[in-house]
């Protein structure tokens, strides 16, 4: 487990694979910055601790350029960053438990999550999450908060819902195509256009009340 305790910027210099039940990054200060220079960040598997861990107290972490495999504990993540205003980009998480979560306020972009076990790629309140694809992952591809704008985005058979948004949400120019439940589902007072949702076992496309759908293909 290599923790960071103070703000700057990181990089790998090879892949890194963790024993069972520790974390391969814990970050412990603002300010951090994590280049995976290319390389993968490798988990134990079931009884893994997290790929990169990131508490709720920090804020502005940035994680870019690689990949987290294998980060299968439960409740554990490829990359699990609670704080706010984070950045995570162009990485690919698969067969982890969760694959990306980035938090309040994060900006998650052009990351692919596939065969993820509980949840491909995910942001909490006022999250923005671009030009992202989720593949097979169980229950859900991409899941935003209140607040939040989806845009670019792909979702193909998830176990559940493709791309799955809190309410005030803004959806555009995304795809959710053969997933078991809905392709895109909103809460209340969102906004989606552009949108093709085909070929999911539920609705293609659902919002809640005050919400408006245009110019989708369902």
């Amino acid at each position: 487990d290599y923790v960071i305790s103070n703000s700057g910027s990181y990089y790998l210099t090879s892949n890194l694979t963790a024993t069972a039940g520790q974390n391969g990054i814990t970050v412990n200060a603002d300010d951090v910055t994590i280049d995976l220079n290319g390389f993968t960040l490798i988990g134990s598997g079931v009884g893994s601790g997290h790929g990169i861990y990131q508490n709720s107290a920090l804020r502005n972490l940035r994680v870019h350029n690689g990949k987290v495999v294998q980060w299968g504990g439960s409740g554990k993540g490829g990359v699990y960053a609670f704080g706010k205003n984070n950045q995570l980009d162009h990485i690919q998480a698969a067969t982890n438990y969760v694959g990306i979560y980035g938090g309040s306020g994060p900006r998650i972009s052009d990351c692919s999550a596939r065969n993820n076990s509980n949840g491909g790629i995910a942001g909490g309140l006022g999250s923005t999450i671009s030009g992202c694809s989720a593949y097979n992952n169980s229950p859900y591809g991409i899941q935003a908060g209140n607040g939040s704008t989806i845009s670019g985005c792909s979702a193909y058979n998830n176990s559940s819902y493709g791309i799955l948004a809190g309410s005030g949400a803004t959806i555009s120019d995304c795809s959710a195509v053969e997933n078991t439940g809905y392709g895109i589902y909103a809460d209340n007072g969102s906004t989606i256009s552009d949108c093709s949702a085909v070929e999911n076992t539920g609705d293609g496309i659902y919002a809640l009340g005050g919400s408006t759908i245009s110019d989708c293909a369902a």
